[in-house]
């Protein structure tokens, strides 16, 4: 009688369990098959980003909230910020600007030692804030790795305006139907690798008033990792128009002005181990970005905060095919 017992006691358990284990995929199941998502979370304290791990030490528990400014390279003391004098400034239509080799090394040691001095500043000013599992991550789409600062230019030293200056002047000196413009914003991107990240710009385009008005140029700064930067006059989705390809390295510039200001872009294929090895210490697996905006009388502080999360992916991640017309720029 025993022994039937144990049997009937323990085929009762196998029969409950699987039967749970049967509703349970089910459900799992019947969700993907109406295009939802749902995730097995034994814990519902977790967030959607909770298995997101970084690899920048900007992000690691015990990073402190802010570091030391580098010194200002010794050039930049006895005369006027120059870029690169073997910079090559490639225009690619009327309006945008690629500039290779921008930025010579002490300049991107400088400027990504910079941009990490204030992104690691307390969240509202830096680029990171704290989850609701208590966890730091980037303050504007962790699933991306995205950071970002938004802030008045005059919160920088002036040596960032007289950068912006330089890259101007020089794309304009191959572009002569670039606008003039004066910056007044600056914007700071932080793009971290990291295990569950894709670190990736989907397309876009600046036609926000924090981006700047009318036609006056954006003017981009590329440091750390290598990408693949796409743009076009038409909405990705349409596939009907040309497709500029081109490969930023680090310390490259591009400009969009003119009939160009508002084209759609986005930036895609981060290289892993690209970052040149003098940047290592400051910037790692990551990509920084400082753009320079001409947005006068717009107050810094209501565009400070800007996550992509809330956004269509219908609009932002186009799947997009390079066209057989497309266009490359790539450091030769």
């Amino acid at each position: 009688v025993g022994a039937w017992t144990g049997v009937a006691l323990f085929s009762a358990v196998y029969t409950v369990n699987t039967l749970f284990t049967f509703r349970r995929w089910r459900a799992v199941l019947g969700g993907m098959r109406h295009g939802k998502r749902r995730h097995l979370l034994t814990n519902p304290s977790l967030t959607r980003y909770a298995r997101l791990t970084f690899d920048h030490s900007l992000y690691a528990d015990d990073a402190p909230e802010t570091i030391d400014a580098p010194p200002l390279p010794l050039m930049w003391r006895s005369r006027s910020v120059a870029i690169n004098a073997n910079s090559n400034p490639l225009v690619l239509e009327p309006g945008l600007v690629i500039v290779k080799q921008c930025l010579g090394t002490a300049v991107q040691q400088w400027l990504s030692g910079l941009v990490l001095q204030r992104g690691l500043e307390a969240p509202g000013r830096g680029f990171w804030q704290i989850s609701a599992s208590g966890r730091r991550e980037p303050n504007s789409s962790p699933r991306n790795g995205r950071g970002r600062i938004y802030d008045s230019i005059f919160e920088f030293p002036t040596e960032l305006s007289q950068l912006c200056e330089a890259v101007l002047q020089a794309s304009r000196s191959a572009d002569s139907t670039l606008p003039c413009m004066k910056p007044t914003h600056v914007r700071l991107l932080h793009y971290s690798c990291g295990k569950g990240v894709a670190p990736l710009i989907q397309w876009h385009r600046d036609n926000d008033p924090n981006d700047g008005q009318a036609d006056r140029p954006i003017a981009t700064l590329s440091i750390g990792l290598r990408c693949t930067l796409l743009l076009s006059h038409k909405h990705p989705l349409e596939q009907s128009g040309e497709v500029h390809q081109v490969q930023l390295e680090s310390g490259d510039a591009y400009v969009l002005g003119g009939p160009c200001r508002r084209m759609f872009h986005s930036v895609k294929h981060f290289v892993s181990g690209t970052c040149p090895e003098e940047l290592v210490g400051n910037v790692g697996e990551a990509r920084l970005v400082v753009s320079f905006h001409d947005a006068p009388g717009v107050d810094a502080s209501a565009y400070a905060s800007f996550s992509t999360a809330s956004l269509p992916r219908r609009g932002w991640e186009a799947l997009w095919r390079p066209p057989d017309n497309s266009q490359a720029a790539t450091d030769k």
